[in-house]
């Protein structure tokens, strides 16, 4: 995948002293986690949303990128999370959900340079939630390529027609004709 990044964050990853940090996105249907693994107290804006800070965000696996078209998964933990901010998590509907990983970097004042780069951009698979005094959520992610390799579970008959359409005539005789026995060539006069 080839990846975009700012001319400020490519200058400043070739200095002597570098001081990355992880961004997360879980969207949701009630709405979306934003978590970096800055300090506590370093919220940040970017993208015109505030991203807060958990401290350790937790754990990434490698994001493997495969030449064989397989479609790779990602496993991510995010540590720290506060119980109020905890419940969007919580009986939401998340498979299929987009989840972004960004990875940015910060000057010695603690200001974002440039733009965060986006690592991973998939969509969410499992997710376990562990609740405590210390909430944790963990995620398995998989590519958008994921969704083109599953294969559609609608067909092409009446029923299904009517769901996306009603009141459609369409496919109502559809079933009929795949039924139908034909024979080609049968009656046809020879000359």
């Amino acid at each position: 995948m080839t990846r975009e990044i700012h001319a400020d964050t490519l200058a400043a990853s070739l200095t002597s002293v570098i001081r990355p940090f992880w961004m997360v996105s879980l969207n949701y249907d009630i709405g979306t986690v934003r978590a970096t693994s800055l300090p506590y107290g370093m919220d940040i804006t970017f993208g015109g949303f505030s991203w807060y800070s958990v401290g350790d965000l937790g754990t990434i696996s490698k994001v493997k990128e495969k030449s064989d078209h397989s479609v790779p998964d990602i496993e991510l933990t995010l540590n720290g999370i506060d119980p109020t901010k905890i419940s969007v998590a919580l009986n939401q509907y998340y498979q299929g959900r987009e989840i972004v990983i960004y990875l940015g970097l910060l000057d010695e004042d603690h200001v974002v340079i440039g733009e965060p780069t986006v690592l991973f951009r998939g969509l969410m698979d499992n997710q376990t939630i562990t609740l405590g005094d210390n909430c944790s959520i963990r995620v398995t992610a998989k590519s958008r390529l994921a969704r083109l390799l599953t294969p559609k579970a609608s067909r092409y008959n009446n029923e299904t027609q009517q769901v996306r359409y009603s009141g459609d005539k369409g496919l109502e005789f559809v079933e009929q004709a795949a039924r139908k026995d034909l024979s080609w060539g049968s009656g046809v006069k020879k000359r």
